[in-house]
């Protein structure tokens, strides 16, 4: 049976699960959330959205999709956010955070499309370790398939 969540939302409860109010369906709490479970097939659609494109979308949110990232790990990437650069080697994703090593602070590309075209970086300084970077403060990303400075 394929199930998924047709209504999800609070509902007033007690501790021990039990709820009030009325409705058709079978309930389960998680979290004081309760969620109605229903069967559905992968042909089933919901406003124009067929399951099967929901429980990929599901899968994504949880992070369990197969290709839930354009970053892979092993890959070079520069980063800018609004007031940085960082350029370096991915070496962990998740679904709010890349981790770089071998990574730098580029204070100075150039002109940009040198930068990534050539490689060549103005003025920089090597971070001394790993760094984080958050996901949602990127304006934008591109691949730098160049070595970096020592």
């Amino acid at each position: 049976m394929n199930a998924a969540v047709m209504f999800a939302g609070s509902r007033s409860g007690s501790r021990d699960g039990s709820m009030s109010g009325d409705w058709d369906g079978s309930w389960s709490m998680c979290d004081n959330v309760f969620i109605n479970i229903v069967q559905l097939t992968e042909d089933t659609k919901m406003n124009d959205i067929s399951m099967s494109d929901f429980f990929k979308m599901m899968e994504m949110f949880n992070g369990k999709s197969e290709d839930q990232s354009t970053f892979k790990v092993g890959e070079r990437w520069v980063f800018r956010s609004v007031t940085h650069y960082n350029v370096g080697t991915i070496t962990k994703v998740d679904s709010n955070f890349i981790t770089l090593e071998q990574a730098l602070w580029v204070a100075n590309t150039g002109e940009y499309d040198d930068f990534l075209v050539d490689g060549k970086i103005e003025r920089y300084k090597a971070y001394p370790g790993k760094v984080v970077i958050n996901l949602g403060a990127l304006c934008d990303a591109a691949p730098f398939d160049h070595d970096l400075p020592k």
